[in-house]
């Protein structure tokens, strides 16, 4: 991936304040959908990977929402509030994720609320997030645990705090109207945030292995093959749509292919969309679906989802006509909540 030098300067010298101060990436715009009733969590847990129902207020989790075959509508964060669960996933989707929901609901005492049309999130990230977080959280909450949350006010506004990690690296989500936006914005980088490039943030994401559904992920693909599953999965939580195979699959043992992350350090490649991966004698083991230059190991970072042939950590492959050279690294999770 050529990257202008102009360009290559300024994201290594932003990429550089992750690990002595924080980088602040512009509003973005995952869909949140909000859930009232008094049957809520037990409503969600019937349609998704994780317990929603052991989930107490302030905390959080990573699950799939699936389909009758255990094969992946959407990949979701899920965070339990005092009288409300705040569901968020990937951007532009809230319409897929809102009507599978509704068609289940009958007599449940369940309200869906889309919310993306209000909210919008900033994400602070990097080794004094946590410290510019608890300037408006708290005391303690730069030590949360991942996808722990609170309500907060930043500004005379009221928003969602919540720790969500990207892999290794720390991270902070705000959730606040979308009027509001630039001016929060504005106080966290008055706090001491450094302004952060979304490239960067493209780079932490396909690094760490975090899909985008229907760009990375898709409903071809089942539950286990997203690679998420001690942090997305439970097996102890009972039926759910989609249940029966994914424990059948579990009861195997194994997929048939994965996620992975691919780095390869030629500066033009991956491309997304147009790139086969091969092993080394050239049989076609997936297709790179997102890619980003990473500042911090000056080389280019891929997801695809490959046949396990070559999903082992290491595993040398080739991408795309000319044979470039690449290496296959396992996501990096955060730990569980």
């Amino acid at each position: 991936m050529n990257v202008p030098l102009e360009l290559h300067d300024r994201l290594q010298a932003e990429y550089k304040a992750l690990n002595r101060g924080a980088l602040l990436f512009p509003p973005a715009d995952p869909f949140w959908i909000e859930l009232t009733g008094r049957d809520r969590a037990s409503f969600l847990h019937n349609f998704c990977t994780n317990d929603i129902k052991k989930l107490a207020a302030g905390s959080g989790c990573e699950a799939f929402l699936t389909n009758i075959k255990g094969r992946i509508l959407e990949h979701l964060f899920v965070f339990a509030g005092d009288s409300a669960l705040w569901i968020s996933g990937t951007p532009g989707r809230e319409a897929t994720v809102a009507e599978h929901l509704e068609r289940y609901l009958i007599t449940e005492d369940v309200e869906i609320h889309r919310r993306s049309h209000d909210w919008t999130t900033l994400r602070l990230a990097g080794a004094n997030a946590g410290s510019i977080v608890e300037r408006h959280a708290g005391q303690g909450s730069s030590e949360w645990k991942n996808l722990q949350h609170a309500r907060g006010v930043v500004e005379g506004t009221d928003v969602l705090i919540a720790r969500q990690d990207i892999g290794a690296v720390p991270s902070w989500i705000v959730v606040a109207p979308k009027d509001h936006a630039e001016q929060l914005h504005e106080v966290f980088l008055r706090d001491g945030a450094q302004a952060g490039d979304p490239g960067i943030w493209d780079a932490l994401r396909i690094q760490a292995g975090w899909p985008l559904c229907g760009v990375d992920i898709t409903e071809d693909n089942l539950a286990q093959e997203a690679r998420r599953t001690p942090v997305a999965i439970s097996f102890t939580k009972g039926c759910y749509l989609g249940q029966e195979p994914i424990a059948r699959l579990d009861a195997l043992g194994h997929v048939n292919r994965e996620l992975c992350v691919v780095e390869t350090r030629d500066s033009g490649a991956p491309h997304p969309g147009s790139l086969d991966v091969t092993d080394e004698s050239g049989v076609p083991m997936g297709l790179i679906t997102s890619t980003a230059w990473h500042p911090g190991t000056q080389s280019s970072w891929g997801l695809a989802v490959l046949k396990t042939a070559v999903s082992r950590e290491g595993t040398a492959v080739r991408i795309g006509k000319d044979g470039v050279p690449g290496l296959v690294h396992a996501p990096v999770l955060p730990p569980a909540p």
